[in-house]
């Protein structure tokens, strides 16, 4: 058994030849601290994708989510890489600064590898990303409508931060995805601000590189 902090990982949590449907996500995340790693799946499902089987990481047998609450954003949106249709990719870097969480995700990069088969001569991208000396940090990924819909799929929140506010003005008000506008979201992810986010682990095996993408399936803006 190999051990990390206070998550044990356990050869018996992979099952490396079983294959199944894909499943659909619940709408429920769990807080990461609850996340039970004696609980957690890898499957291959169906079709394939770029040559290679989609696997998935499951606990208790339902699509893994994970729920992180008010975490810093270090730096706002990222536009770097575009979709098939020439649209932007959007991402953003917040700080990991929970051992716990650091843990979790340590070890799904490690489950996932193991699964997978992962060749040295490939590049892993950990999930984890401990090039700053202050704070491990780690990538958000907002998930983008496909085909000619012209918005995003994450479901994102504003939500009064001071302690002061009444409950109505507390309350997450949505924000509108009508259009695919950076600029409509780029104020929202301020670095310094705050963040709270359910997200999705989603492996990736691509010829030459390989990894876990965290994809926000909800985000509350702390303002």
């Amino acid at each position: 058994m190999q051990t990390h902090s206070n998550i044990s990982i356990t050869q018996e949590s992979i099952n490396p030849r079983e294959q199944i449907q894909f499943l659909v996500e619940s709408d429920n995340a769990i807080p990461y601290n609850e996340v039970s790693m004696a609980s957690i799946t890898i499957v291959s499902v169906s079709p394939y994708f770029h040559r290679f089987h989609k696997i998935q990481i499951l606990h208790k047998d339902i699509p893994l989510q994970i729920r992180c609450d008010s975490m810093r954003i270090r730096f706002g949106l990222s536009t770097k890489y575009l979709d098939h249709a020439g649209r932007p990719l959007l991402s953003f870097v917040v700080d990991a600064n929970s051992p716990n969480l650091c843990d979790l995700l340590d070890a799904c990069d490690n489950i996932t590898k193991r699964f997978i088969g992962f060749d040295c001569n490939s590049e892993w991208r950990p999930l984890v990303n401990r090039m700053f000396y202050d704070s491990p940090t780690i990538r958000l990924n907002l998930r983008t409508e496909h085909g000619d819909s012209r918005g995003w799929m994450t479901e994102i929140y504003q939500k009064e931060s001071s302690s002061s506010s009444s409950s109505s003005l507390s309350t997450p008000q949505l924000v509108s995805n009508s259009s695919y506008d950076v600029a409509e979201l780029d104020w929202l992810f301020c670095p310094g601000g705050f963040v709270d986010a359910n997200l999705c682990l989603e492996p990736y095996n691509y010829p030459g590189n390989a990894g876990i993408r965290l994809v926000a399936k909800k985000l509350i803006v702390h303002y």
